[in-house]
């Protein structure tokens, strides 16, 4: 992309699409995605759309560190049991 074309604003026309897309299947939401605490910028480009913001509740499993591939009790064990027990194929 040619920064000179930023001023065209290609990211409007883009969400503009999207929406408009999205509205013409008869979709009520649309999910413009994460900001972050102090993104600013990227918060007010999404609030001209009509996005409300909304705080997010998030559980994450860290890597841990350390992890290897070997038996035993160690972190290997661990990470294996985690993987069992959240992951879903996809077949």
């Amino acid at each position: 992309m040619r920064r000179s074309a930023l001023t065209l604003r290609p990211n409007d026309l883009l969400q503009f699409r999207a929406i408009t897309d999205a509205c013409a299947k008869g979709r009520r939401r649309y999910d413009l995605g994460e900001v972050t605490e102090h993104d600013e910028g990227l918060a007010a480009f999404k609030r001209k759309w009509g996005a409300q913001g909304r705080r997010l509740e998030r559980y994450e499993y860290p890597p841990l560190v350390g992890d290897n591939a070997g038996g035993g009790n160690g972190p290997g064990s661990a990470r294996r049991v985690a993987q069992a027990a959240w992951y879903v194929p996809l077949t």
